[in-house]
């Protein structure tokens, strides 16, 4: 199913228009990171990812690969 939502973003971007897409979902981002990557240059994309540090400071980064990102996990009990 994701693989198809990429698809069809992809095929709208090859149709010249913009996508701006908020998710939580890890498995989508990097499915259209990973497409991106094997367009060879033909499309172009951009990252970002928002965190809070524990000191109450948030954290902007950015990138144009999914995978640059260091994924962290909290838990708590």
């Amino acid at each position: 199913m994701l693989k198809k939502i990429a698809d069809s973003l992809l095929q709208l971007v090859n149709n010249g228009v913009q996508i701006i897409l908020a998710t939580h979902n890890l498995f989508l981002m990097k499915e259209l990171s990973l497409q991106v990557e094997n367009s060879q240059g033909n499309l172009s994309a951009q990252f970002f990812s928002l965190a809070q540090e524990e000191n109450g400071v948030n954290r902007v980064e950015f990138s144009t690969q999914c995978a640059d990102f260091i994924i962290t996990t909290r838990i708590a009990f």
